[in-house]
């Protein structure tokens, strides 16, 4: 299991994508903003596809950019990949 994160700040919060590869058709997926001060924010879900490794999901959240520390993605209910920001 490997993923990506792209994200940008914007006036509202920040604008995510994330990408991931090795994870099984059909397997829910959710993006996860780890905060300052302990705050995680869903930012996004989706289920896998054929095309792992080529789709970008987008995601966002009200979280402003600065406030950004890393990020989550958990998959399934057991996996988990996290990156910091």
């Amino acid at each position: 299991m490997a993923g990506t994160v792209m994200y940008r700040p914007m006036g509202w919060g920040t604008q995510l994508t994330a990408k991931v590869t090795g994870i099984p058709v059909g397997t829910m997926c959710q993006l996860w903003i780890l905060g300052s001060g302990n705050r995680r924010v869903l930012a996004g879900s989706w289920v896998t596809d054929n095309n792992e490794g080529a789709v970008w999901y987008p995601a966002s959240a009200s979280i402003p950019g600065a406030d950004v520390r890393a990020f989550l993605i958990t998959v399934g209910k057991t996996g988990s990949i996290t990156f910091n920001a």
